[in-house]
C-alpha cells in the first residue's frame, strides 16, 4: 500500500484540524487505499498535542490508515517527507514590521501593497533555513507554504534552493465557499478559473457541474447583500463586479480598489467576531465527545467550526494525488511558464494547477485583459524583483521593485523605506 509522509511545520496551528478532516475525506472518497503519516512539529510542543489527539480520533472514527505523530526535532519531522506544509505565524517578525511602518510614517501602507515587500524581507530568513533542511532531508518533496506573501516566499525557495515549493492561499477556496453559500450550491461542485497573483487575481469563469454560470451570477451578485447572513467583507463582490463585470479571486481582498461603502459599523462586524474561540471550542468538544468536527449544512464559510475547511480539503486531495497518481485541479502559486500568456514567464502566478504524482503544471488561462489585470501584471513583476533581491540583496534591485508601482507611497517614503530595510536587514539575507 502506498504511503505518504507529510511533515507539518507549525503543527500547533488551528488549521491542522481542517487538514486532518481534508485528508480523511480524500481517503474515504478514494476507491484505492493508501497510508498517510502526518508528523507535526511546532516550537510550542504543547499546542500540537491536541492536534495529534484529533488525528487519532479521526483515524479511529473512520477506520482509515492515517497515523499522526509529533516531533520535537524539525529535521526529524522533515526527513524523508513526501510533502512539507509550512503554516507558521512568525508574529515577532510581523510586529517588527508594524513598528517600522510607524517609525517611518508610511501614509499608504497596506498588507497587499508595500506590506508584501516588508513581509518578504523579514520572513525570508526563516524560509531560507527551512529550505536548506528540506533540500538535504527531503529533496524530492512537494512544499506548500501558507505563509504570506506565499507567492514571493515560494518563488524564493524554488529559485534559491531548487526545491519544489508551491504557494497555497486560502482565498480562492474561500470564495468558492462563499459563492456556494449565497447561491445554495455545494462548493465541491464549483470550479473557479482564475488568473493573477497572491491576494490579487481575477475570476475568468465559474463552472458548476459542467456549465458556465459566471454570466448569470454577474447579474445576481447585487442580490447577495440581502442575504440575512451576508458577510460585510464580501461587499467588494457586488461592487467590483458592477465596475469591471468581473470579480476578484478573493472575496475579501479588494485592494487596490477603494470601496468606501464597505460597512464599518461595529454592530455589523460583531456578528462575525470570535472565530478563533469557536475553532478552539469545537476542537475541545470533539476531543471530549470523540466525534469529528462537522459543520451544519449550508452555512457561510465564516461561520465554520473549522479554519478554512475547503483549503483543508484541497490539501487532502493533493496528498491523495501524490499517493495514487490521480489528477487533481487545485488553486496554487507557481512559476508562470505561460499559464497567463501575457505575463512574464518567470514570475509567480496563482492559477488552477494540474497535480498528479509526476506533474505539477499550471493550466493555461490565456491572456488576462490588460485593462483589467494590468496592475496585477505589475504586481507580478514587482514580486519577482523582490525574489531576486532576497537571493542577491542589492539596494538598486530593491528600489527597482518599488519603482514598478510608485503610486503605492510618496516617493520620499519609498526611498526611506528601501534604505531602512536594506540597511537593517541585508545581513539577515546573507
Amino acid at each position: 500500500m502506498r504511503k505518504v509522509k507529510v511533515a507539518y511545520i507549525g503543527g500547533g496551528s488551528l488549521f491542522v484540524p481542517s487538514v486532518i478532516n481534508g485528508i480523511s475525506k480524500a481517503m474515504k472518497d478514494s476507491n484505492q487505499e493508501y497510508n498517510v503519516e502526518l508528523v507535526l512539529f511546532d516550537i510550542a510542543p504543547e499546542k500540537q498535542e491536541p492536534m495529534k489527539d484529533y488525528g487519532d480520533l479521526i483515524s479511529d472514527y473512520y477506520k482509515i490508515p492515517l497515523y499522526v505523530s509529533t516531533s520535537d526535532d524539525r529535521k526529524k519531522a522533515i526527513e524523508g517527507a513526501d510533502i512539507v506544509i509550512i503554516s507558521v505565524s512568525l508574529k515577532e517578525e510581523l510586529d517588527k514590521l508594524n513598528n517600522i511602518v510607524r517609525q517611518i510614517g508610511l501614509a499608504s501602507w497596506h498588507p497587499d501593497g508595500l506590506g508584501v515587500i516588508g513581509e518578504a524581507i523579514l520572513l525570508a530568513p526563516f524560509h531560507r533555513n527551512l529550505a536548506r533542511d528540506i533540500k538535504d532531508l527531503a529533496p524530492n518533496s512537494w512544499i506548500l507554504t501558507l505563509v504570506n506573501p506565499t507567492d514571493v516566499l515560494s518563488g524564493f525557495m524554488n529559485k534559491a534552493f531548487g526545491v519544489h515549493c508551491l504557494g497555497l492561499c486560502v482565498e480562492v477556496d474561500g470564495l468558492r465557499g462563499a459563492l456556494g453559500y449565497y447561491f445554495n450550491i455545494d462548493p465541491g461542485k464549483i470550479t473557479i478559473y482564475h488568473a493573477g497573483v497572491n491576494h490579487d487575481g481575477w475570476v475568468l469563469d465559474i463552472i458548476v457541474e459542467g456549465r458556465s454560470v459566471y454570466k448569470d451570477w454577474l447579474e445576481r451578485f447585487t442580490e447577495i447583500i440581502k442575504d440575512p447572513n451576508f458577510h460585510p467583507g464580501n461587499y467588494m463582490i457586488p461592487v467590483i463586479s458592477q465596475l469591471t463585470n468581473h470579480i476578484k479571486s478573493s472575496g475579501y481582498h479588494n485592494w487596490p480598489y477603494r470601496i468606501d461603502s464597505i460597512p464599518h459599523d461595529e454592530i455589523i462586524w460583531s456578528r462575525w467576531r470570535g472565530k478563533r474561540e469557536r475553532h478552539i471550542n469545537a476542537l475541545r468538544k470533539a476531543l471530549k465527545e470523540r466525534i469529528p468536527i462537522r459543520d451544519p449544512e449550508h452555512i457561510h464559510p465564516e461561520d465554520s467550526l473549522l479554519n478554512y475547511p475547503l483549503t483543508g480539503e484541497s490539501i487532502g486531495r493533493l496528498i491523495r494525488s501524490k499517493a495514487l497518481n490521480t489528477n487533481e485541479i487545485i488553486s496554487l502559486q507557481l512559476k508562470n511558464n505561460g499559464s497567463i500568456s501575457n505575463f512574464p514567464s518567470e514570475c509567480i502566478v496563482e492559477v488552477p494547477v494540474l497535480v498528479n504524482a509526476n506533474v505539477i503544471k499550471g493550466i493555461s488561462m490565456g491572456d488576462l485583459p490588460d485593462w483589467l489585470g494590468g496592475y496585477t501584471k505589475l504586481l507580478a513583476i514587482q514580486r519577482y524583483l523582490i525574489i531576486e533581491y532576497l537571493i542577491e540583496p542589492d539596494l538598486k534591485k530593491l528600489k527597482q521593485a518599488l519603482s514598478v508601482l510608485p503610486m503605492l507611497e510618496n516617493t520620499e517614503n519609498l526611498i526611506t523605506f528601501a534604505n531602512f530595510m536594506h540597511k537593517n536587514f541585508v545581513k539577515d539575507l546573507a
